[in-house]
């Protein structure tokens, strides 16, 4: 009778740890909010178009402070924008001349001294044509 409690009890530690073991791997790889602790915060908005060229909202927050270059990429390669800034906080309107929106691709590259960020945007555009009627009595 004791070897019979004291096999149950060895076979019930074990599957615990097991299970304790499986359950910190699973909510490792199920969290995926852990994001790597340099990561610049990218926000990319469209806000409109001035004389049928896009016009969008580039806002970049720089915690280091320490000069950064940004450089904007189309999926071929070209260079759309490129610039160069020192501080905690960037903010910028840009307008891109003669690029169609219909599936674009754009590649934001952030360099400092100590590292290189990549952030890939896709933008897509759709057009709708909403025609309304009403009918008053006069």
């Amino acid at each position: 009778m004791k070897s019979i409690n004291v096999s149950f009890l060895r076979i019930t530690s074990l599957v615990m740890l097991l299970v304790i073991f499986s359950f910190t791997a699973f909510t490792a790889q199920a969290n995926p909010e852990k994001k790597e602790k340099n990561e610049i915060p990218v926000e990319l908005t469209y806000i409109g178009s001035v004389n049928q060229s896009p016009v969008f909202q580039l806002d970049l927050v720089n915690e280091s402070g320490e000069k950064v270059n940004i450089s904007i990429r189309s999926s071929a390669g070209d260079v759309l924008y490129t610039t160069s800034f020192k501080g905690k906080n960037f903010s910028k309107k840009i307008r891109f001349d003669n690029i169609d929106l219909s599936d674009l691709q754009l590649k934001l590259v952030i360099t400092s001294k100590t590292k290189t960020e990549v952030q890939n945007f896709q933008i897509t555009q759709s057009n709708r044509v909403i025609e309304e009627i009403t009918v008053g009595k006069l």
